[in-house]
């Protein structure tokens, strides 16, 4: 009896199916077990570190400040006519900075005129004591010649009748009156005009003190750079703005860094900067600068917080010193102020402990449990937990290396067991 083809035919599909069905299952059951080992995590010894990334920006520890003279500051309205470019490099004696004051060229031009007047007073009251002291010095020697006439007259007063000797003694006591009157207008006459000339000489005096002042504060105009270096311009404190020509000078209108000596400054939120302490390590990524890798410390941090510019955030200044440059191209390499820098800073760091992610931890019963994978199922243990970072924590007791705990959290029916920690006494 022969077996139609119809039959034949279902019988050998009905023994294929199942071994397609194992044949389609088996990736399914291996991508299965991947994505348990994906979302799990197996326990090693292994370093913990909690690293900040903070963005700050290169400054020299030292630097010389191209400051103009204090007193042009003082004077006010001092603005600048000329500046040289941010950034130009400049050698030591080079003009950089020329100023301007409308006021002062005004006042230095009255004070000269002042000067001019003061010193033709002095000069014609000098002159005029002169000319009134000969006068009265010629008066006094014409006396002194009628005194000598009037004592030859004297010696023939024996000759002369009684009329005539009386008239001759009289002429001679004349003479001797208008001799000592002389003499005390010439006594005071040189004192009263040598205090007027005095008084003259005294004003000059002062008109020449206040003309030196203001030559010198127009001598200090032209401002020159104190050192060779980087000429980086300061902000202007009233505007907040690197200074430009036309604005008032109100401080020190640039430095020059000295580049022997770097470091960088950040300014940091109150919640990371309560995390930061003296001593951190730092290392340094520039993304202008591919290749260049620095080395450094925390060695500052404000005491008080400020607020950033027109906004209600509060900041507070760390800085970090630049301990060693590598170069990628082994050359030495000198930081630039004034560019930007990518700081990883180490917080903490343990060598050798249990860390896990964060993910991996959860909350029961406010204690902190993992769960281990043991078969198909999961053990919950309860863990003590240590210093911690953005994305691993340290685990000092409920676990041991080998573990693999799940990084999500498994459903009730899923957990076998509960594993707590021995109560401490």
């Amino acid at each position: 009896m022969s077996i139609p083809l119809c039959v034949c035919t279902f019988q050998m599909k009905a023994r294929f199916l199942p071994l397609c069905l194992i044949v389609l299952l088996i990736p399914l059951l291996a991508c299965h077990r991947e994505q348990e080992k994906e979302f799990s995590y197996l326990v090693l010894r292994t370093g913990f570190s909690d690293n900040v990334m903070l963005e700050g920006t290169v400054s020299a520890v030292r630097s010389t400040a191209v400051m103009p003279y204090t007193r042009l500051i003082e004077q006010g309205g001092t603005v600048i006519k000329t500046l040289a470019e941010d950034g130009t490099w400049v050698k030591e004696g080079d003009t950089v900075c020329v100023l301007e004051n409308k006021d002062l060229e005004e006042m230095e031009e009255t004070v000269g005129i002042w000067v001019s007047s003061g010193r033709l007073d002095y000069e014609s009251g000098l002159s005029r004591l002169e000319t009134e002291y000969a006068m009265l010095e010629a008066q006094l020697r014409m006396n002194e010649v009628q005194a000598a006439l009037s004592n030859l007259d004297s010696v023939q007063l024996a000759y002369y009748t009684p009329t005539q000797r009386k008239i001759a003694e009289l002429n001679l006591k004349k003479a001797r009156l208008e001799e000592a009157k002389l003499k005390r207008n010439i006594a005071t006459t040189k004192l009263v005009n040598e205090t007027e000339v005095m008084k003259l000489q005294i004003r000059l005096r002062q008109y020449e003190f206040l003309q030196e002042t203001y030559d010198d504060l127009m001598s200090h105009l032209v401002i020159t750079s104190p050192a060779t270096g980087l000429f980086l311009r300061k902000r202007n404190t009233n505007t907040w703005n690197k200074y430009e020509e036309g604005d008032d000078v109100v401080g020190a209108v640039a430095e020059i860094p000295l580049l022997d000596s770097m470091q960088v400054t950040f300014e940091v939120a109150e919640q990371l900067f309560k995390r930061l302490a003296v001593g951190q390590t730092a290392v340094y990524t520039f993304s202008g600068l591919p290749g260049v890798r620095a080395y450094g410390r925390i060695t500052g941090k404000s005491p008080v917080g400020r607020n950033m510019r027109n906004t209600s955030l509060t900041v507070f200044d760390v800085t970090a010193s630049v301990d060693s440059i590598a170069s990628a191209d082994s050359t030495d390499f000198w930081l630039q102020p004034g560019i930007s820098a990518n700081c990883l800073v180490t917080v903490r760091s343990l060598p050798d402990t249990l860390a896990v992610p964060i993910v991996a931890v959860f909350d029961a019963d406010s204690s902190k449990v993992v769960y281990e994978r043991q078969g198909k199922g999961y053990v919950q243990r309860e863990v003590t937990t240590g210093w911690q970072s953005s994305q691993d924590v340290v685990i000092t007791e409920g676990i041991r290396p080998g573990m693999r705990l799940a990084m999500i959290r498994p459903k009730d029916h899923q957990i076998s067991d509960k594993v707590f920690l021995p109560e401490k006494e």
